[in-house]
Formats: structure tokens, C-alpha cells, sequence
């Protein structure tokens, strides 16, 4: 893996601990779905910016028989298996819309951008 993306990876990660410091829910027993998540977002990150550079929602392809056919691009499918890994760590994480309306405050206003960031791959 680049240096440049393991910096990303770990701005993400970074920024997950931060939030869960704030809302005092951090703990090191967390590290390992805090960097799990962080690789799933910069992947679905990447995957979404191929699609959105190339512009590949479908492809072509030539059946034996010669017929062209089009189908979802892979990618597509890449991206829908990460956004629900992400949603799986986000539980796992305690950082979903349903763990934050059950508290209150400017901490949980932030606890909601950092959640809709993540869902965004932002």
C-alpha cells in the first residue's frame, strides 16, 4: 500500500478516535474495527471516484454468440458490498443515527456530521 494512502487510511482512522473520544466511547478493544472501517471508507472512497471519473455504472460486453450485452459494472457492485460493510462497522462502532438520537447535546450534533460523512465516504 502507497504512503498516501496509508496516510488517508489513517486521517480516517484518526478521525473515528477522535469522535469516539469526545463522546467517551473510545477504547483500545475498538482499534481493530476503527482501522477496519477506515480501510472499507478509503476503498469505497476510491471506488466511487473510478466510477464517478470514468463513468462506468455499466459495460459492454460481446456474447460468444456476438451479441453485445450490458450489465452493472463491477464496481457498482464493489461499492454496494463497502457501503454495507460500512454500515456493519459503524454499528460495531456504535456510531449510527440510532446510537446518536439516544443522546443529547452538541457532541451528538457531531457524532451525526462524523456518521453522515462516513455514509457519504466522504
Amino acid at each position: 500500500m502507497s504512503k498516501k494512502k496509508n496516510n488517508e487510511i489513517e486521517e480516517i482512522a484518526d478521525e473515528i478516535r477522535a469522535a469516539l473520544k469526545a463522546e467517551g466511547a473510545y477504547s483500545e478493544l475498538l482499534e481493530c474495527a476503527i482501522e477496519d472501517y477506515a480501510q472499507i471508507r478509503y476503498m469505497k472512497s476510491a471506488a466511487l471516484a473510478s466510477i464517478k471519473s470514468k463513468k462506468d455504472l455499466v459495460v459492454s460486453e460481446k456474447t460468444r454468440e456476438g451479441h453485445t450485452r450490458v450489465k452493472i459494472s463491477p464496481t457498482v457492485g464493489l461499492v454496494t458490498s463497502l457501503v454495507e460493510q460500512s454500515r456493519k462497522m459503524l454499528i460495531e462502532l456504535g456510531m449510527t443515527a440510532r446510537t446518536a438520537s439516544a443522546q443529547e447535546g452538541d457532541d451528538v450534533d457531531e457524532l451525526s456530521k462524523l456518521v453522515n460523512g462516513a455514509k457519504e465516504g466522504v
